[in-house]
């Protein structure tokens, strides 16, 4: 079976334990299509945001850790979690942002150097695209309402196992090809995206409002990156199913390689 990364978070729960852990809705829809997700845990380093470069260095550690963590793995899921500290891409914190957790930022930087390094396929999952563009030298709104174009909300009020709003994919590209449409009914749970696109990424789905919610990595093998959570949708929906399958696909190829 295939061996499937997952970046896991932390949670400090009622009694003041850290506890590792990743949405149990990430591991049901990989190991629905009979892949092993092993959550691979952020751990922390003495470093701080305003010394650390994400795409230049990473600390021998972390990288000797994710070196070790993903080797034997097929593939990477990186997952949806915290608001990103938003001095790596230039910015001071501003009134709406949501909690952000410096360990995770650093360790998920590093771990994504190393897959990238390894040829890794890769599907990132709403922060996960955030991290990704900010990685290769991208930004983000830290909170939507301070978007100009904003003209609906993006937080969705019901569950997330409901669609919220339509996308549309561009007509060439992988995504539309993996899911057989031009639109897409999707989820919205996010208040954070896309401001400025990193120069080597290329989008590939907009919401309505022009927010960029789908994007590939230029001359990688696969790269895919989704604003919305496919995880909640893919029980009822063949084509969120449709794009765990063409990652596990990838995932199949990289392992015979």
């Amino acid at each position: 079976m295939l061996r499937i990364a997952v970046s896991g978070s932390l949670h400090k729960d009622e009694e003041g334990y850290n506890l590792a852990y990743a949405n149990n809705a990430y591991i049901e829809a990989l190991a629905k299509q009979n892949a092993v997700p092993l959550i691979i845990p952020c751990v922390s380093d003495e470093i701080s945001s305003a010394t650390f470069d994400p795409k230049q260095q990473g600390t021998d550690r972390l990288i000797s850790y994710y070196q070790a963590a993903l080797s034997g793995m097929d593939a990477l899921l990186l997952t949806g979690g915290h608001d990103l500290d938003p001095r790596f891409y230039n910015e001071e914190p501003k009134a709406n942002l949501s909690s952000t957790l410096l360990e995770r930022d650093i360790s998920e930087f590093c771990l994504l150097k190393v897959a990238l390094e390894m040829k890794m396929p890769i599907l990132a999952i709403c922060r996960g695209l955030q991290l990704i563009n900010v990685y290769f030298g991208g930004s983000l709104y830290q909170d939507l309402a301070e978007r100009k174009e904003h003209t609906f909300m993006h937080v969705q009020r019901s569950a997330p196992y409901k669609s919220w709003h339509q996308i549309e994919l561009a007509k060439d590209s992988e995504l539309a090809r993996i899911c057989q449409t031009e639109t897409l009914q999707v989820n919205s749970l996010h208040h954070q995206a896309i401001k400025e696109l990193a120069a080597n990424l290329t989008a590939v789905a907009w919401a309505k409002d022009g927010l960029i919610e789908a994007f590939t990595l230029d001359n990688y093998p696969f790269l895919l990156a989704l604003q919305w959570h496919p995880e909640f949708l893919q029980a009822t929906d063949m084509k969120m199913q449709a794009i765990f399958a063409a990652f596990l696909q990838e995932a199949q190829i990289y392992k015979q390689q």
